[in-house]
């Protein structure tokens, strides 16, 4: 899931990972307008030298962590990332992250809790 920090950290998170961090497009004039799953969105966010460090990093943390969960009786594990407005950064991430789990084997589903909010 995607989310907003301005709006609240949703309260069924299981993971919340800020990515505050990451260069933010919402102060690129052509890219504010846009949202996360558009190319040029996830390209500025994902492709800067912190997107290309953390995002690997990241999805490999998580496909050690879920079986890990799953071993112990979790059978849903919610993992929420977060930017200020939830329309940029961390929509981007969140499909990117979503992409990769599918791809391993996952049954997982996509929100974008504040992507319309910004």
């Amino acid at each position: 899931m995607s989310f907003g920090f301005k709006y609240a950290i949703p309260t069924e998170s299981d993971i919340v990972l800020d990515l505050r961090f990451l260069p933010n497009p919402y102060f690129d004039p052509q890219l504010k307008p846009l949202s996360g799953q558009d190319r040029a969105v996830s390209d500025y966010v994902l492709n800067s030298e912190d997107g290309r460090t953390f995002l690997p990093r990241l999805t490999d943390f998580l496909l050690d962590l879920i079986p890990r969960y799953a071993r112990e009786g979790r059978y849903r594990l919610t993992i929420s990332l977060g930017c200020t407005g939830g329309r940029h950064r961390s929509v981007a991430a969140a499909e990117a992250v979503f992409d990769t789990l599918r791809k391993a084997g996952y049954t997982a589903s996509l929100e974008h809790r504040h992507i319309e909010k910004g």
